[in-house]
């Protein structure tokens, strides 16, 4: 389905506020895509496993909400960009369920059906600690208690690291600090489209 995207800013505290009380319960941040692929089979390849995928947090009945990182490059052509979805899943669970362990491991599971390397898990708490978590479990980084919105910032950053590194100078650049939200919906048609997400009504754009 088509979004309404609006640009937000990860650092804006109006938006962290809006998330606070779904951050503390925990999350992860994951998607299917490479972080600025640029092979139109591959990225068409990704954007169906990342289908997929949401269809696999729905199924597990977590409550989640989609963002966008935005990768481009500028050449003598022109401007080229692809944005690539991933999905903040709360431990906000439809059966009233928070088991944060168990978040984490369907994240690994998950990580492991979308070919992913690595993705973001943050612990439960007010200073809950994020972590870059494989689909093994092993834990290759740490960082301090981040917002949903930085988490996914640091998640994009990481996967396009990963793709310059994989495809040297075929891969996309992440633009950094630019990402975009999906506005609520604007009908109950399009609200019951989209069960399973959290809602907010975004403002300002950065």
């Amino acid at each position: 389905m088509r979004y309404e995207l609006v640009k937000i800013c990860p650092d804006d505290e109006r938006i962290n506020n809006l998330m606070r009380e779904q951050a503390e319960s925990g999350f992860i941040v994951i998607t299917a895509y490479g972080g600025g692929d640029t092979d139109p089979l591959i990225v068409h390849s990704q954007k169906l496993k990342n289908r997929r995928l949401k269809a696999d947090i729905k199924a597990a009945k977590y409550f989640f909400i989609p963002i966008w990182g935005i990768f481009n490059e500028i050449d003598e052509y022109g401007t080229h960009f692809e944005l690539e979805q991933a999905f903040i899943v709360f431990n906000y669970h439809r059966d009233n369920e928070r088991k944060p362990e168990h978040l984490r491991l369907l994240g690994q599971e998950w990580c492991t059906g979308a070919e992913q390397e690595a993705f973001i898990y943050r612990e439960a708490g007010v200073d809950g600690i994020a972590h870059l978590v494989t689909a093994s479990g092993t834990i290759e980084k740490s960082f301090d208690s981040i917002s949903p919105t930085a988490a996914a910032n640091l998640y994009f950053e990481t996967l396009n690291k990963s793709a310059v590194s994989r495809l040297q100078d075929k891969a996309l650049s992440y633009s950094g600090s630019r990402m975009y939200a999906a506005q609520s919906p604007n009908s109950l048609n399009e609200a019951m489209m989209r069960s399973g997400e959290i809602y907010y009504r975004f403002y300002k754009k950065c």
